[in-house]
């Protein structure tokens, strides 16, 4: 059994914004990030964790032998591939669940963003037990797109992970931004 303790906590490192952790005990896989403003560390079964990785799931083998620890998949489409064979060339993925850009979707438009949280969540449910699984990363680069004029688009993902930590609450979530301070 492992015991997490608790840690709210929402930060960003190269353009990835965090957030996790969560009381729960468990004999499930576990990854947590622990800490304090300044000083964050994510943790997988209760030992440090240092992701050493790359985007996409090419070749495999060549990453292991590079010393990669760790994929981040975009989308879920054929994940529970990826996750197999990740989990059998010992890395960990971070789960990417695509999420349609603010100028492809209207986030104003309730049934499409119900239509977009059932689907984070039949993947969630799906897979949050797999043993290959680090982080659930909702959403690619939402900040532009359109987003910058509808907040609606952060709500949408902050529901999704709210969702994600009631199911799950094994695994961090995260969302991935990109040019975050950037003069325009």
């Amino acid at each position: 059994m492992i015991r997490l303790v608790s840690v709210s906590c929402l930060f960003t490192i190269a353009g990835v914004s965090v957030c996790g952790g969560s009381d729960v005990t468990t004999s499930l896989p576990t990854v947590q990030v622990v800490g304090k403003p300044g000083s964050f560390q994510l943790m997988r079964n209760g030992k440090p964790f240092h992701v050493n990785g790359v985007g996409g799931f090419g070749n495999r083998s060549l990453l292991v032998s590079a010393g990669a620890n760790s994929i981040r998949t975009w989308g879920a489409e054929g994940v529970g591939e990826i996750l197999d064979q990740a989990h059998k060339d010992g890395l960990a993925v971070t789960l990417g669940i695509w999420l349609m850009h603010a100028d492809a979707m209207d986030y104003k438009d309730k049934e499409a963003v119900r239509k977009q949280f059932e689907i984070c969540k039949q993947v969630v449910e799906k897979y949050k037990d797999h043993p290959a699984l680090l982080i659930w990363a909702f959403g690619n680069e939402m900040e532009g797109y359109g987003a910058e004029t509808q907040p609606e688009v952060w709500k949408a993902v902050n529901e999704i992970a709210e969702m994600s930590k009631k199911i799950d609450p094994n695994h961090p979530t995260m969302t991935v931004v990109a040019e975050i301070g950037g003069n325009k």
